[in-house]
Formats: C-alpha cells, sequence, structure tokens
C-alpha cells in the first residue's frame, strides 16, 4: 500500500519535511507519483510497538467499515455483552412471571427496563447520555436483583446469580467503555 508523506509522517509520529529528508537522504526509500512523493508502507522502519499500533489503527478502520455495510449487525444492541446475558434472564422471567407472583412480575418489568436503557444508551451519540441510560439500566437491574431476593420461587436465585455474577460485570465494562469516549457535547460548546 502506497502511504503520502503525511501519511507516512503520521505512522512514523514525525512530520512530513522529516519522512522527505529521510527519502532525500536515502534512507527511507519513495519514489514520486503524480508529481508526489510516496512511500510503501512496508518499507517503513516500524518496531513492534509501531506495527501493533497501525494493526489496531487498520482493525479498527476495517470493524468500523464493516459495521455499516448493508447486512451487518454490527450496530445492534443484541450484540453487546451485556444485553445478550440478560436475555435468556428476561426470556425465563417472562415465562415465570405468568404465574403471577406479583415479585416475578416486578423482576421481569425491571429487567425489560434495563434491556431498554441498554439500547438506548447503545443508541446514543454523546458521552454522558450514553452514562445516563447505562446508569438507568444498572440502576433497573438492582431492582430486579431486589425483587428476586424476596420472590418464592425456587428458580429466583439462579436467574439473581446471573445478573449479579454476569450482566452487571458486563454493563460495568460497557460503562467503562463509554466514560473513555471523547466528550463530543462538552467540544461542541
Amino acid at each position: 500500500m502506497e502511504l503520502t508523506l503525511v501519511e507516512a509522517a503520521a505512522i512514523l509520529e514525525t512530520t512530513p519535511e522529516a519522512v522527505r529528508a529521510r527519502i532525500r537522504r536515502g534512507t527511507l526509500p519513495g519514489r514520486k507519483r503524480d508529481r508526489r512523493w510516496v512511500i510503501d508502507r512496508d518499507a517503513l522502519p516500524l518496531d513492534e510497538r509501531a506495527r501493533r499500533k497501525l494493526r489496531r489503527q487498520s482493525d479498527r478502520l476495517r470493524a468500523a467499515v464493516e459495521s455499516v455495510l448493508p447486512g451487518s449487525r454490527a450496530n445492534s444492541a443484541q450484540d453487546l455483552a451485556p444485553f445478550a446475558a440478560a436475555m435468556p434472564v428476561a426470556q425465563e422471567l417472562r415465562d415465570a412471571a405468568r404465574s403471577g407472583e406479583h415479585a416475578l412480575s416486578m423482576a421481569f418489568a425491571a429487567t425489560m427496563q434495563a434491556l431498554g436503557a441498554i439500547a438506548a444508551g447503545h443508541h446514543h451519540f454523546h458521552r454522558d447520555d450514553k452514562l445516563r441510560a447505562f446508569g438507568g439500566a444498572r440502576d433497573e437491574l438492582g431492582r430486579a436483583v431486589a425483587w428476586l431476593s424476596v420472590c418464592g420461587d425456587v428458580r429466583a436465585d439462579g436467574w439473581r446469580d446471573q445478573l449479579e455474577t454476569d450482566v452487571l460485570p458486563r454493563l460495568g465494562g460497557l460503562m467503562r467503555w463509554a466514560e473513555s469516549l471523547r466528550d463530543t457535547k462538552a467540544e461542541q460548546r
């Protein structure tokens, strides 16, 4: 793959002028194409750290492109780890709530509210909006855990454990990821 001076400079963490100077000195192979210098990416003198960084950038770019291709579900809330982990619990709670036990119905409702909040947070653009929605999901899952704790159904302990040991930690990871995002709302002010 051919790179421009600017692209090569970004990868080498230097300036385009420094890259041009290295080409002129003969320490970096390059050639003119349509009156512009181009450098073969494989010719860049990269250490292992720089190669890993470049590979991560390429992987992120590839994932971003693939996520918007037709037929891709990469932008689905269903693919989020906490959503996927909570779905089986919600489905079992839905079926169990048909028994008429109030605590099961409330646990199901809280779990569904949490799923809705996770999906909403996934589709929000701004960091703070995502965090607010994910925080709401955490609150609802806490309510579901509380309702399952007072439930008389023998299966409630298993569902509560799934929420506490599987879903909530995954939601915590999603919240930590969201915290690492740039605050685009503040940048727009």
